[in-house]
Parts: structure tokens; C-alpha cells; sequence
């Protein structure tokens, strides 16, 4: 049973995967690849600039609860 939970999940992603790839050929025929090629451009923007703010969110430094505690992580308290 648990098998057949983990491989809905795979054959949507594959079907997700399938519809993408149909649609984008669809769109590449019928607005042709010099446009396509600029939209391209501009989502390729803006992914990689969310990806730059992902970056950076990952690399600010945050407390840990050791530092807000004032005493080791999973120690009682006292």
C-alpha cells in the first residue's frame, strides 16, 4: 500500500513533465523560436533573480537556540 502512495506522486510529475514539454513544442510552432527565444530571456530573468534572493536568504545568519536559550541545544532546564 505504501509503495502505491509513493508512485502517484512519480507518474504525476511524469505527466506534469509530459504536458510541459507538449505545450512548450506547441508554442515554439506557432509563435516561431525568435520570439519564443525572447520570452525565454525575460522568465530566465526572473528565475534566476528569485534564485539570487533564495541565495542570499540562505546564506543570513540566523540565531540558533542554543544562542536565544543560553544553554546547550536539548538540555533540561534547570
Amino acid at each position: 500500500m505504501a509503495g502505491m502512495r509513493r508512485r502517484l506522486p512519480v507518474w504525476a510529475g511524469r505527466a506534469v513533465a509530459v504536458a510541459a514539454a507538449t505545450g512548450l513544442a506547441l508554442y515554439l510552432v506557432r509563435v516561431g523560436l525568435d520570439d519564443a527565444d525572447k520570452l525565454a530571456s525575460v522568465i530566465g530573468l526572473f528565475i534566476a533573480l528569485a534564485g539570487l534572493a533564495t541565495a542570499g536568504y540562505g546564506l543570513a545568519p540566523f540565531p540558533s537556540a542554543r544562542a536565544r536559550t543560553g544553554s546547550p541545544a536539548g538540555a533540561a532546564p534547570g
